[in-house]
């Protein structure tokens, strides 16, 4: 589900209540540090339209032997 490691201990065993929302809390199981919230780590998660965009473009430019560099 969620793959984050803790900034404190470095363990990736996270804690996420069942059925969480926007507003809960992401801890680590290990130290119990507080990492995010879960709507926060989720929006982290959704790719940026316009850097999508841009990867797209630049993979598709590769594939049609264009070279984008000026």
């Amino acid at each position: 589900m969620l793959d984050m490691t803790c900034h404190r201990c470095g363990s990736n065993n996270i804690h996420v209540v069942e059925d969480a929302m926007d507003w809960d809390e992401v801890t680590c199981r290990e130290c119990g540090e507080f990492l995010t919230t879960y709507g926060a780590a989720m929006a982290l998660m959704q790719p940026v339209p316009l850097a999508d965009a841009c990867i797209k473009t630049q993979q598709l430019a590769r594939c049609m032997g264009i070279s984008l560099a000026g």
